[in-house]
């Protein structure tokens, strides 16, 4: 069962967190472009009139990229503002887009009532990753697809205690980016077949990722010594450079089929 109480708490850190900034995610250039979103249209293969659920949805980017298609969207996300968000660019491009605010673990729709479900940039907030993968699953028709983004903790467990460290200071509502491995046990478990992985990464650059999302300055000030003070094999591991400031987040898209 999911926690409702956490749940609940975890809704509003979102709204603390998201509100103030909401805006600055619809022109974040990873968010609205990145060479994985139209790796998900391409993998979906989603005709038009397919119902898609979008989950995380933010400020609509992932959604709206298949609703150029003439795919019905459903975008979903815990924060009010980022949905408000969303609908203001669906409207601008003429998109079919039904937001619905609620979180991952306790979906809102019944069973199979998609052809695809996507998840992009969102799963290291989620209280239990098994349980919305469960529900991904649930939501889905026999058949249908899930296309999954986001990042990733790397096997080692140094690097994955600093990684998951460095995003909570820049993100309080940040909860844990698992590693691939645990993902693949999720999916199986789930009843999901994983036909498609693939990794890539990308660059962090520190001014602009902690400005985003308006990071404390005493949580920066942490993040940003921890870079700097980072030994040489999580320097290689994360190809940290000092100028300017950046990094790489471990990255994967995965394909399940129901």
């Amino acid at each position: 069962m999911v926690d409702r109480t956490r749940a609940e708490r975890d809704v509003r850190r979102s709204d603390e967190q998201y509100t103030p900034i909401a805006s600055a995610y619809v022109t974040s250039a990873i968010h609205a472009q990145g060479r994985d979103l139209a790796r998900m249209v391409e993998l979906a293969a989603l005709s038009s009139g397919a119902r898609l659920l979008d989950i995380g949805t933010g400020t609509g980017h992932t959604g709206l990229a298949f609703a150029a298609g003439g795919v019905e969207v459903v975008g979903l996300d815990m924060t009010r503002a980022m949905l408000e968000q969303a609908r203001g660019l669906a409207s601008e491009r003429g998109a079919t887009f039904d937001a619905v605010q609620s979180y991952a673990e306790r979906l809102p729709f019944a069973d199979g009532a998609f052809d695809a479900v996507a998840c992009r940039y969102c799963a290291h907030h989620f209280q239990d990753n098994p349980r919305a993968i469960r529900e991904m699953r649930r939501v889905l028709r026999p058949g249908a697809v899930l296309v999954f983004v986001d990042h990733i903790a790397p096997e080692d467990d140094e690097a994955d205690a600093f990684v998951n460290r460095l995003d909570w200071l820049r993100d309080p509502s940040h909860n844990r980016e698992p590693r691939l491995s645990e993902y693949e046990r999720w999916f199986a478990e789930a009843g999901l077949t994983i036909d498609r992985i693939e990794p890539f990464r990308e660059t962090m650059v520190a001014d602009e990722w902690f400005a985003r999302a308006r990071t404390a300055p005493e949580r920066e000030a942490e993040a940003r010594a921890m870079l700097a003070a980072a030994p040489d094999p999580l320097r290689n591991t994360f190809a940290i450079s000092d100028d300017p400031v950046s990094f790489e987040l471990h990255m994967v898209l995965v394909r399940g089929i129901r």
